[in-house]
């Protein structure tokens, strides 16, 4: 709605948002968007040259270690486009990808599916006979968006090892429940704990090279290797992709966006050997093999 009618001076219109009278352009925190052109007035600030082809949650496939024919690592994975992103992002101007029927967008940055559904079909509450069939409705219409958009914002691969990792803490209580029970302790998972409550500590500074591979782990990559410790601290002993055997008592903890935590169990304690990514494992697994073998 552009023009207000007669003694109309209510400034807040489409989706509640704020229109200038005075300018006529309605305020969307990061830019003013002109309903009568259809379009921002300024491009949108959120998308660039690192984003606007593979998208905020880069989603990584064909992962290997570095080997011969590429020494450097430039070419250990693929990345796959983000058909989100690319769509947002090929017209830095227009509203809601050209269809403000079915989106919502509230800051002038990014738009949704489930802000558009409530505040455009809310009149299906009004359409009740016997039953609330219309309340229905609009509830699982907002459900479904709102799942809609944490898969485009999160990333189906992301969901799937959420899942995956949901799935693994929830058979990992089950059996210690079940252990606990029979009497017969803790989890038997290799190299896992015999009960929830142990320790846990670092063995990387005993060789400066594995701490400089530790260091090289980026800030997305630390933080998976620091969420895989404490899901096995708590109780999940395969988390993320999963626990595997190196050699003797030392084990890696490996996560889907390639951290590598490699560990052994101690007098009750989780002695974390190194850290690595995808990229630099092999070299890793050579120097805590060397240095704690």
């Amino acid at each position: 709605m552009l023009q207000s009618s007669t003694g109309d001076t209510n400034p807040f219109r489409y989706s509640g948002e704020y229109l200038d009278l005075e300018t006529k352009t309605y305020y969307l925190r990061a830019r003013n968007y002109n309903p009568t052109t259809g379009r921002f007035l300024s491009e949108d600030p959120h998308w660039n040259v690192r984003n606007m082809i593979f998208g905020d949650n880069l989603q990584k496939i064909n992962e290997r270690v570095p080997d011969a024919r590429d020494p450097l690592g430039l070419n250990t994975y693929t990345l796959v486009p983000d058909i989100h992103a690319i769509r947002q992002s090929s017209n830095l101007y227009v509203y809601c990808g050209n269809n403000p029927i079915m989106f919502f967008d509230a800051s002038g940055r990014n738009y949704t599916r489930t802000a558009s559904w409530a505040g455009t079909m809310w009149w299906l509450c009004a359409v009740d006979g016997p039953f609330p069939v219309g309340d229905i409705a609009y509830g699982a219409g907002i459900a479904v968006c709102a799942i809609a958009d944490t898969v485009l914002l999160i990333g189906v691969d992301n969901i799937a090892m959420y899942i995956s990792e949901g799935s693994n803490v929830v058979r990992q209580t089950a059996n210690n429940i079940s252990n606990w029970i029979s009497g017969s302790g803790g989890s038997s998972s290799p190299g896992g704990p015999n009960n929830w409550q142990y320790n846990v500590t670092s063995k990387i500074n005993q060789n400066s090279s594995l701490v400089k591979e530790a260091d090289r782990l980026n800030g997305r990559v630390q933080r998976e290797a620091d969420n895989l410790v404490q899901s096995f601290l708590s109780g999940n002993t395969n988390p993320g992709l999963g626990t595997k055997h190196l050699t003797g008592d030392i084990f890696y903890l490996r996560g889907s966006n390639g951290a590598r935590v490699f560990y052994r169990i101690a007098d009750g304690t989780m002695e974390i050997l190194g850290k690595s990514s995808k990229a630099n494992e092999q070299k890793v697994i050579d120097l805590v093999l060397r240095t704690f073998q």
